[in-house]
């Protein structure tokens, strides 16, 4: 009985389903919470620095404006601080919002191209592509982007679906479509031009159907979303009575496309996004020569789009792991495809295409079977002869049971198709990752990025000090950066990731200044460029990753 009254809510409220399905993956949590340095501490300490001076203009850094990113995602995390408080589910619940609306909206979209079975799943293996729910975890501009895109591109297939008719209608959803370009600005500035190209063939091939390039809504949306930016830019010239926060902003555009330090080789997506959306991409592959095959006649949306996209982001030269977020969800559509047409497929009786789903589902299987076994020996301590079964090893055995549950099952329920209903085959792909990813969010790991500074942090004299006293910042070593072996263990990089954290982290900041011009009965962290041997006028109170927190009597 519980089973059918399932199945009808799911078919009545597929969008409140989605909702909580994806909620419950986010949300999920074992009460420890720490940023990332890059970018979360980045993004949640200008927001605090916004609400605290009460300047909404200036991205900033210790005092320095700083105009190389636009503020959308810093004014949303500040205008959470001030309803939950400043920590880290408030930096974060920007992105958990954005990224259950886009889960909504991948239901929407795929709707309305393809079908609803097929729009429903491709939702829930959205939030099953492990980078999707990392990023749709964290203090950044991604989820927030992707949302914004999904919502441009829902809003003109709606308008479409209106054909010559309710031409008010079609007007409103044009405006709602073409504003989303100028809000996606607000958020991650130029990234937004890429979307905005590979949408082009869409509206060009399909103009005789929608009438987009003759909607006068879609021009008014362009200039109603661009409103906010241009406010945000002139009141900051006149701020500073200089025009280095446009100059800036097109500064960084240009760093970014000539400069290689992030850029990880020409085919560095061709192996990322399948590693970080594990087992998806390959039913990705699948489905979009289904979908070719079938020839959807908006072929040039549901292909074109993300086909483009992808070219365009493997033509910049700053390649991310999370850039490519944004054609996660026609992935995820096209996943969905090859996963509900696999019995189609089987039916053409091509030898060689039914041999590779045969070896396909039984390399899945066995994968299922040897994560099964392999976390059931790791939980119940068996020693294996190529494992050291350390204590953070040994909590990762349930998840083994739990990924090679379902998956071990595939075969089975594929061949006794005829006998299940379509759900069960289904379910044997989806319902493994998403108890994993559960699971990872309840024993901390998706939520708690820095487990060691966190505990480190925490320790009792040093917590009794951060929650009553000002502390200062000491950067530099003022000794021609002389060192002891103790700073050989820490790079530059992370000394600068400590000191992102430690500043938000830090209750209540006092300035940046010299060891020499600390006041008496002052705090500061120090970073670990100075020496243990030159502190000895000070009383350390505790070290975090290097940084020691010292008073001076």
């Amino acid at each position: 009985m519980v089973q059918p009254r399932l199945s009808s809510v799911i078919r009545k409220h597929p969008q409140l389903s989605l909702l909580l399905l994806s909620a419950l993956l986010l949300f999920a949590d074992n009460g420890n919470s720490s940023l990332l340095a890059h970018d979360e501490g980045y993004y949640a300490m200008q927001a605090r620095w916004m609400l605290e001076t009460q300047d909404w203009l200036t991205p900033q850094w210790w005092g320095t404006p700083i105009y190389d990113r636009t503020v959308g995602i810093q004014w949303l995390i500040a205008l959470t601080y001030q309803i939950f408080g400043i920590n880290e589910f408030s930096a974060r619940l920007p992105s958990i919002i954005s990224c259950i609306i886009s889960v909504i909206l991948t239901y929407q979209i795929g709707k309305i191209l393809l079908n609803r079975q097929i729009a429903f799943l491709a939702a829930i293996i959205l939030c099953l592509m492990p980078i999707w729910i990392f990023e749709g975890r964290s203090a950044t501009q991604n989820t927030p982007l992707v949302c914004v895109e999904l919502l441009g591109i829902w809003a003109l297939l709606r308008g479409e679906e209106l054909g010559n008719k309710q031409q008010k209608q079609k007007i409103l959803w044009g405006i709602l479509a073409g504003a989303t370009f100028g809000l996606g600005f607000l958020i991650k500035g130029f990234m937004i031009i890429l979307p905005g190209v590979a949408i082009i063939p869409y509206l060009i091939f399909r103009n005789k159907q929608h009438r987009y390039l003759e909607n006068l809504g879609i021009y008014l949306g362009l200039i109603i979303g661009f409103i906010p930016v241009i406010i945000w830019l002139t009141l900051s010239c006149l701020k500073y009575n200089s025009f280095f926060p446009v100059t800036d902003l097109f500064g960084k555009l240009l760093y970014l496309s000539a400069d290689d330090t992030y850029n990880p080789g020409t085919f560095y997506y061709f192996w990322n996004i399948p590693l970080n959306t594990f087992p998806w991409a390959l039913f990705s592959v699948i489905g979009i020569v289904c979908i070719w095959f079938y020839r959807n006649n908006r072929i040039s949306l549901l292909l074109g789009y993300p086909i483009i996209l992808f070219i365009l982001l493997c033509s910049f030269r700053t390649r991310t792991p999370y850039y490519p977020l944004q054609i996660l969800p026609f992935m995820a559509l096209f996943a969905s495809v090859a996963l509900i047409r696999f019995e189609d497929i089987y039916q053409l009786r091509k030898k060689r295409v039914n041999q590779i789903i045969s070896y396909l589902l039984s390399a899945f299987t066995t994968l299922g079977i040897l994560l099964l076994v392999l976390g059931s020996l790791i939980t119940l301590n068996i020693h294996l002869p190529v494992i050291s079964l350390t204590p953070e090893i040994q909590q990762y055995g349930i998840l083994g049971i739990i990924l090679g549950a379902s998956w071990a099952t595939i075969n089975t329920t594929w061949k006794n198709r005829k006998f299940l209903p379509n759900k069960y085959w289904l379910a044997s792909w989806v319902i493994s990752p998403y108890l994993t990813i559960t699971t990872l969010g309840f024993i901390g790991v998706l939520g708690d990025r820095n487990p060691v500074f966190r505990t480190e942090l925490q320790q009792p004299q040093i917590h009794q000090i951060l929650a009553v006293k000002p502390i200062n910042f000491v950067i530099d070593n003022p000794v021609n950066n002389k060192s002891d072996a103790e700073v050989v263990n820490y790079s530059e990089v992370e000394i600068s990731k400590t000191f992102m954290l430690l500043s938000f982290y830090t209750p209540q900041l006092g300035k940046i200044t010299k060891i020499q011009d600390l006041q008496t009965n002052s705090y500061a962290w120090i970073t670990p460029k100075i020496p243990t041997n030159t502190l000895n006028k000070y009383e350390i109170m505790g070290t975090v990753k290097g940084w020691k927190l010292i008073y001076k009597n």
